[in-house]
């Protein structure tokens, strides 16, 4: 999946950095020498036509009448930044002399020319004589400050649509062996990633004619941001970078960050640094979206509209807060208007050059909280193969598990488990607690192992990725020993969305204080099963 907005295409060039002798370049007993002249870095960045020229569509952005002038794809030239790092990160530098000439009439396309710092040269010399790796690192940093990069910052005031251009990252690693025989290399592409988010909030078309957003403004945000994603140092490419894990914090809180109209008054945007709006320790902190609107002539202000979390039935779900990550846009669009109430329509989506089918550049995410059978039911409510018409039972067994030696298996805990949407949704269950003497197997309808927590193989302790069809999966916890006995351990199901940044559990034991299972805590996302000596209530279809 791409993340990514513009693309650079980067061509090496340089004179030969290895003097041939005997008809031999660079071989093994030959002399290596230098050359007196420089070597040069050659790129050429392009425009996405639909993104670049205003078609009426794209964004609809003012700005998109001036050619390549977009504000979210604005790359400033006097603001471009090219460093070579080797395979294991020491920078050897940056690219001197930059400068840039349009390649196309139409201006969407720029080529960029800048000299190669000396000490990539000498490092290359160096490597080729002693045969080392001569695979280096290409990061390309945009609407950056100046500084070091690894800890390089931006201020809010960099997100300004009239004078700032938002920072982006990119980074490519290349094998440039071949300049020791041959002057020039297609490095390829470099994508570049966006440092910040967007928030949208506009209203439905069917709203337009009734109503109109007066102001719109996030209470807290943060004033900095880092130019670099977590993991910047780990990746070859910018493409392999994981969306879940990039997250980068630099807590600069403030209050009260005012959107601005895009056009009439029924969009407004604001573009802001990635916020944690998920830890603990600054609960009182949590952003949420405040708006100032009038409908049917009656002025209205809804203070802490919106929220950054889950949604089930127009409510905010407890705990299910995301953080607002770069290069991600949050768009929430009114759709209904009830007293001092809204009904939303929202998504969170991948800032990418595709279109939705509505003008959106964005790849879009369904947001909606997962459909699944809630509760997990006992085996010994399924006389026949479950089926989505089995009905809701009431649970009357205690949850319960015991050691037996001979089958481990045998005295499981056991239960069946069904999601069904949105598609994309992945899910695992867990131990919430110390887990050295349990392990938790997963079985498809089919009879097939697809979870284990002590498999050696990496794959039966990912995520389960069928999501969207009507399949139910048969769930095991048991002991592995008797070292447990009288415990009790907290069993939970959690699901993951490729937006998110985090694991979110599910409530499988009924909803807030509603517990399903018997004697099994108090805590609607848990099943806290009692590890017994024998098999007490123990949950075995006869």
């Amino acid at each position: 999946m791409r993340r990514w907005i513009k693309c650079i295409m980067a061509l090496l060039i340089g004179t030969l950095l290895l003097s041939c002798r005997n008809g031999e370049c660079g071989s093994e007993g030959s002399t290596v020498e230098t050359s007196d002249q420089h070597h040069n870095i050659i790129f050429s960045m392009s425009l996405d036509h639909n993104v670049a020229r205003d078609d009426g569509n794209t964004w609809n952005d003012n700005n998109l009448e001036e050619l390549g002038n977009s504000f979210e794809n604005r790359i400033l030239p006097n603001a471009l930044r090219v460093s070579i790092y080797t395979i294991d990160n020491i920078r050897l530098g940056e690219v001197r002399d930059l400068y840039y000439w349009p390649s196309n009439d139409e201006m969407t396309e720029f080529k960029f020319v800048g000299v190669m710092p000396e000490d990539f040269t000498s490092h290359f010399m160096s490597a080729v004589e002693n045969g080392i790796s001569l695979t280096y690192k290409i990061m390309v940093l945009a609407n950056c400050p100046q500084g070091k990069e690894e800890n390089l910052t931006y201020n809010y005031t960099c997100l300004d649509k009239e004078n700032g251009a938002i920072p982006m990252w990119g980074i490519k690693t290349v094998d440039l062996s071949e300049l020791a025989n041959t002057q020039s290399k297609d490095v390829g592409t470099i994508w570049l990633l966006r440092s910040a988010a967007k928030l949208e909030v506009l209203l439905s078309d069917a709203l337009k004619d009734k109503a109109v957003i007066n102001n719109v403004y996030v209470n807290y945000y943060n004033q900095t941001g880092y130019c670099l994603p977590t993991g910047w140092n780990t990746v070859e490419r910018t493409e392999d970078l994981n969306m879940t894990n990039c997250f980068r914090l630099f807590r600069h809180t403030a209050v009260k960050h005012a959107f601005k109209p895009d056009g009439d008054n029924t969009i407004f945007n604001a573009y802001v640094s990635e916020y944690d709006n998920t830890n603990i320790n600054y609960s009182d902190e949590k952003a949420k979206i405040s708006i100032d609107l009038t409908y049917n002539g009656q002025q209205r202000f809804i203070e802490d509209a919106i929220s950054f979390c889950h949604y089930s039935n127009g409510s905010p779900v407890e705990n299910s807060d995301y953080n607002i990550v770069r290069n991600h846009i949050y768009q929430y669009r009114i759709v209904k208007i009830t007293g001092d109430n809204i009904l939303l329509e929202y998504s969170v989506a991948d800032w990418e050059l595709e279109d939705w089918g509505n003008g959106m550049g964005y790849e879009e995410h369904d947001l909606s909280y997962p459909t699944y059978h809630n509760p997990v039911v006992p085996l010994s409510f399924f006389d026949f193969k479950p089926t989505d018409e089995t009905p809701h039972h009431i649970i009357t067994e205690e949850p319960v598990m015991y050691y037996n030696s001979a089958n481990p298996k045998e005295g499981a805990f056991e239960c069946y488990f069904q999601i069904t949407a949105p598609e994309g949704v992945q899910w695992k269950p867990n131990f919430m607690n110390s887990t050295e003497n349990y392990a938790i197997h997963v079985y498809d309808n089919d009879g097939v192992l697809v979870f284990d927590t002590d498999s050696e193989y990496g794959y039966l302790k990912d995520d389960i990725n069928e999501c969207g069809n009507t399949e139910w999966y048969k769930i095991l916890v048991y002991p592995k020993n008797n070292n447990g006995l009288d415990e009790t351990v907290d069993f939970g199901i959690v699901y993951f969305q490729k937006w998110s940044i985090s694991y979110i559990n599910l409530y499988i034991n009924g909803e807030y204080d509603k517990i399903r299972w018997p004697e099994s805590g108090i805590n609607p996302k848990i099943i806290s099963i009692r590890h017994i000596n024998q098999p007490i209530n123990s949950q075995k279809t006869k």
